[in-house]
């Protein structure tokens, strides 16, 4: 028998008288008999190889675990950066669009507002023109009657209306 088996042979037995003799109810002995010192040394090099393996297994699988998340980030990170300034050049084209929308329609009513008002200049000239009759009978250039301040006020109406109409 080679003496790897005769080890093996010798660490059942020593298991197994250890565990007879835990069953027998001596679980807590003060100091340890020579057999259990013998498996604890026996053992000891194959567990402390097994840790060593298995603690490098971790470490490898931590770093390759690592690796791959801060990949992932580094990618997520990129779409996220890219999206955003999509949407950040779609905002800006949007917000010029309306703004210059905006604008136009601005600017065409101020036109339209200002047109407005020399009609409505040219309309108050034509009605302080106008002849006016003062109790007496007599022609006057006094401002005019409610019924000509009516006919003007529905005059630049009409005319208020179609210049906001037109291009």
């Amino acid at each position: 028998m080679s003496n790897l088996a005769e080890k093996e042979v010798e660490i059942s037995y020593l298991i197994h008288k250890e565990v007879q003799t835990l069953d027998a109810g001596e679980k807590e002995t003060q100091m340890p008999d020579s057999s259990s010192l013998t498996v604890f040394m026996l053992l000891s090099p194959v567990v402390n190889e097994e840790a060593n393996q298995l603690s490098t297994a971790v470490v490898k699988e931590v770093k390759q675990l690592s690796t791959a998340a801060v990949e992932e980030v580094k990618q997520l990170s990129t779409a996220v950066i890219k999206e955003v300034k999509q949407l950040s050049s779609s905002v800006e084209k949007e917000i010029k669009r309306v703004s210059t929308t905006f604008e136009e329609a601005i600017s065409r009513l101020c036109t339209s507002v200002e047109k407005a008002a020399e009609q409505l200049s040219l309309v108050a000239e034509e009605v302080k023109r106008l002849p006016t009759a003062d109790k007496s009978g007599e022609s006057s250039t006094t401002p005019p009657s409610i019924e000509v301040g009516e006919s003007f006020l529905h005059t630049q109406s009409y005319n208020t209306n179609r210049v906001l109409k037109s291009p």
